[in-house]
């Protein structure tokens, strides 16, 4: 299973998006590759409602400060 996780160039996994804990835990392994971030792939409008929706819902801002 190692092997074919090591070899494999995507992966997704499920996370419960009503259980804070999990989500918390989850992000400190959600990157992009070259330093990109979310703010750089929406645009200004859209990256203000995805901010809104994790304040609202999460209590947690949008993490854009550092690359995702």
């Amino acid at each position: 299973m190692k092997k074919i996780i090591k070899e494999s160039k995507k992966i997704y996994f499920e996370i419960d998006m009503d259980d804070r804990e999990q989500m918390m835990g989850a992000l400190k392994y959600v990157r992009m590759n070259d330093g990109v971030k979310l703010s750089d792939l929406l645009t200004k409008e859209e990256f203000e409602r995805v901010d809104a929706y994790f304040k609202k819902n999460f209590q947690i801002p949008c993490f854009n400060d550092e690359p995702l």
